[in-house]
């Protein structure tokens, strides 16, 4: 794996696109993050000032910005999970 998380680590992961996070939803996550040291949120990769808002925001819910983290897509279908 490419990520630098350990085996103790949680990734909470949506890749929905932007409109679908709502701003309950997203504190909601930010929540567990915060409750689950070492974990990430990874998120689909958005417009650049998009995910600067969601960075933002995370770090207004005091989740640091290490902690969230944005996934561009993958070249080929069959490299996905």
């Amino acid at each position: 794996s490419s990520s630098s998380s350990s085996s103790s680590s949680v990734v909470f992961a949506n890749f929905n696109r932007n409109l679908k996070i709502k701003p309950e939803v997203f504190g909601v996550w930010c929540r567990l993050v915060r409750l689950r040291p070492g974990s990430v949120l990874w998120l689909r990769r958005f417009h650049r000032q998009v995910q600067h808002n969601l960075q933002l925001q995370a770090i207004a819910r005091g989740v640091p910005n290490a902690s969230v983290v944005f996934a561009g897509r993958l070249p080929n279908r069959s490299e996905h999970i």
